[in-house]
């Protein structure tokens, strides 16, 4: 499954195609004339959403660390359309198991949302108090963002320690990506960041300049 996008003046659309490159569904949402990158940004998610709403088409629920590069203007997919596995880089030698592809050391493994889970769970044995622990073992062992969200919110000091950990590992993966690359530009997002906000990005920054 593809989406394409078609950013003008007046509408922001967007084309849903299968495999075979057919046209399944279109949407579009009105632009918001002379704006910055972030209202452009959020009408493109805006209008695929929509699309994706109105295509019957199942939403991808991604658990781990991706990641998307456009070189000279295009996609950039490599060899084998999987260009860009920035959660499957290694950032610890012979460590943590990286439950999506099965190395060790993945950055996925430390910054993650199954990663974070694996940490919560081990602190949850030692009986520690925490907002967040008892949201995600009531939730069987399962984190959501909006777990996050609160926590942080509550000021749950467990809570920031994890999330300072795991940005310092993502932090330390994006600075290796821009030592190789060397990009104009690199935006963040999914349910994690959207529920940390702007609390972590100086320290984000921080690694990956260090690095």
């Amino acid at each position: 499954m593809y989406i394409g996008l078609d950013i003008s003046g007046s509408n922001i659309s967007a084309g849903i195609f299968d495999e075979q490159k057919n046209l399944i569904k279109t949407a579009k949402v009105k632009s918001k004339g002379k704006s910055d990158a972030d209202v452009i940004l959020a009408q493109i998610f805006k209008v695929i959403n929509k699309l994706l709403d109105s295509s019957n088409k199942n939403k991808i629920k991604a658990i781990g660390i991706g990641g998307g590069l456009v070189l000279n203007g295009k996609l950039y997919t490599g060899n084998s359309g999987l260009a860009a596995e920035l959660g499957h880089t290694i950032i610890k030698q012979g460590s943590a198991y990286c439950l999506g592809c099965g190395s060790q050391g993945c950055l996925e493994a430390y910054a993650g949302k199954v990663g974070i889970e694996k940490k919560i769970e081990n602190l949850a044995k030692k009986n520690i108090n925490s907002t967040l622990i008892d949201f995600v073992m009531e939730n069987g062992g399962k984190l959501k963002s909006s777990h996050i969200k609160k926590a942080l919110d509550d000021q749950d000091e467990i809570a920031m320690d994890i999330l300072s950990e795991a940005m310092e590992y993502l932090g330390t993966g994006l600075g290796s990506a821009l030592n190789m690359i060397n990009p104009s530009m690199v935006i963040l997002g999914g349910g994690v960041m959207e529920a940390i906000g702007e609390r972590y990005l100086a320290q984000i920054k921080r690694a990956a300049m260090k690095n």
